[in-house]
């Protein structure tokens, strides 16, 4: 079963081309065809409401303009903008492939933190470690290393090593 589905197409097909673009902003610098009619809530993503169900904006535009929507693939876009109905700035992905893509340009904040942690070679606090690096983490404690650069040495996390410098219990692999 498609989004919108062949049905939809055949049957309840009730909004042109033209009809469509009239309900669009066409921005020059970004070429985007911004929504100009209902936004849902604080995501700024385009609605209409299409036989009594609410479709959105820029699915719709993709299923008028370029093909129906196999199922369980969303509709995204490469320009990030959500009001924007362009078909040629949207592509058909999952949810995987948009998570990938919002993160590889950095609209997830959070998950941006925790990937620069780990870059930096730090990990999780509750890691497990092993007696070896727990021997070297006291030798460099003893030799007044900063915690941060045993930290980033160590490949662990401040707290790791704030807990193993005051006799925290940790785990041993």
């Amino acid at each position: 079963m498609y989004f919108l589905g062949a049905d939809f197409l055949t049957q309840y097909f009730v909004m042109t081309e033209v009809q469509f673009k009239a309900n669009v902003l066409i921005v020059e610098d970004s070429g985007c065809w911004e929504w100009q009619k209902a936004l849902r809530g604080n995501s700024g993503y385009g609605t209409l409401k299409i036989k009594g169900k609410m479709v959105g904006a820029h699915r719709y535009s993709y299923e008028l303009f370029k093909s129906l929507i196999p199922p369980g693939l969303l509709v995204c876009h490469t320009c990030d903008n959500p009001k924007c109905v362009n078909p040629e700035h949207l592509f058909l992905g999952s949810n995987s492939d948009n998570m990938k893509d919002a993160f590889s340009k950095g609209r997830l904040p959070h998950l941006k933190t925790a990937a620069r942690k780990f870059e930096k070679g730090r990990a999780p606090h509750n890691r497990k470690i092993t007696v070896e690096q727990l021997i070297q983490i006291r030798n460099l404690l003893k030799q007044k290393m900063q915690l941060a650069d045993i930290a980033t040495t160590m490949h662990l996390s401040i707290s790791a090593i704030k807990d193993i410098s005051a006799g925290r219990p940790y785990r041993l692999e």
